[in-house]
């Protein structure tokens, strides 16, 4: 089993370059290449690098790597760049599908309560017997014209 704790020294060297990194000037022992890339991390993350020029830092450093024998760079995948506009084809046609196929049945206007039932409401909050009476007769025939209108509609659903 290997020991992959860092060494002394490589402890040292990431301790100059916090170091370097928080502002401190002419920090003696930092890796010049570690110092180098911690720049070009932070100048991308503040946006100060545009996109081409990552793409030419990106290929550079890539060309400086040592890859293993039999092996080569990396390739972005060809079907990446289909993938965007193959979403957005799909997202379109999912749209026309909504807007094309019918969304089911009509609804059906069910009646409003009218006037005398409200008041009817309204007085059996009051707590009186012969208001709540009322309500229960105004509720009767309410719901017999509710049920009407869904029988009709359904009858003609068929």
């Amino acid at each position: 089993m290997s020991d992959d704790r860092p060494g002394r020294e490589e402890e040292e060297q990431a301790e100059a370059l916090a170091r370097a990194l928080d502002g401190e000037s002419a920090v003696p022992g930092v890796p010049r290449d570690a110092l180098g890339v911690a720049g070009l991390l932070r100048l991308s993350q503040a946006g100060e690098l545009d996109e081409a020029r990552q793409e030419s830092v990106l290929e550079r450093v890539m060309s400086m790597v040592p890859l293993p024998e039999g092996s080569s760079a990396p390739q972005r995948s060809p079907w990446l760049r289909w993938l965007v506009p193959a979403g957005g084809l799909a997202a379109a046609a999912a749209l026309v599908l909504v807007l094309v196929l019918p969304a089911g049945p009509e609804a059906t206007e069910l009646p409003r309560p009218d006037a005398a039932l409200l008041r009817h409401q309204a007085e059996a909050a009051s707590g009186s017997a012969t208001a709540a009476r009322r309500l229960h007769a105004g509720m009767q025939r309410y719901r017999r014209d509710m049920l009407a209108r869904l029988e009709e509609r359904y009858a003609r659903g068929r």
